[in-house]
């Protein structure tokens, strides 16, 4: 590369790249390692010591329960809650509410107990990291349940106390220190429900 001197007009020394640069391909979207189901990857250049060291947990596959009632495997994209807005705007898809993350219930089972009130994610033994910087309103986690129709209001208990609740099995959980014990409440039906429970951990 040859970087060009516009005051002289005259071609200045060529560009000579660093030898300590760090060359890693990461996802486009999070700018962390890719994952298998990343679609568009980018080669970046890193300081020592800077590039990621983590994978990519903006994209993720579900299986999801199509109109017809066939199963189907897709790939979402998750991102943090202070995007939520620009997402919408941008038409980016949101799991629906009978999504399930690819890998925690077989198949089998999905067909055993499509009704039943569940708790998709967070899932048991979650880990979180509290980030020192950001401020903690934006400190937050998808939270995902599948509710059976009919339905009232659906809610997220966090130890025992209701924190938020679900719009079309969707919500968000502001994450607080500690281990904690999610489940999913609602009327279903006329009757009083709760999911079965999970335990996260939040550092």
């Amino acid at each position: 590369m040859t970087l060009h001197d516009r005051r002289k007009g005259v071609n200045a020394a060529p560009f000579e790249m660093p030898a300590r640069v760090e060359q890693k391909t990461v996802c486009a979207r999070s700018g962390l390692l890719p994952n298998s189901e990343c679609g568009t990857t980018i080669v970046e250049k890193f300081a020592p010591g800077t590039a990621p060291r983590e994978y990519c947990a903006v994209h993720r596959r579900f299986l999801i329960v199509t109109d017809d009632g066939r199963l189907q495997e897709r790939v979402y994209e998750l991102l943090p809650y202070e995007y939520r807005d620009w997402a919408r705007s941008q038409g980016i898809p949101v799991p629906p509410s009978n999504a399930r993350p690819v890998g925690t219930r077989t198949v089998a089972m999905e067909k055993r107990t499509p009704h039943r009130l569940a708790l998709l994610s967070p899932m048991s033994g979650d880990y979180f990291k509290l980030d020192p910087v950001l401020r903690s309103e934006f400190q937050t986690v998808l939270v995902r349940a599948y509710v059976p129709p009919p339905a009232g209001r659906a809610e997220l208990l966090v130890d025992g106390t209701a924190m938020c609740s679900l719009s079309d099995g969707i919500g968000w959980w502001r994450l607080q220190r500690g281990v904690h014990r999610l489940q999913v409440q609602a009327e279903v039906q006329g009757q009083r429900m709760s999911s079965k429970s999970v335990l996260v951990t939040v550092d």
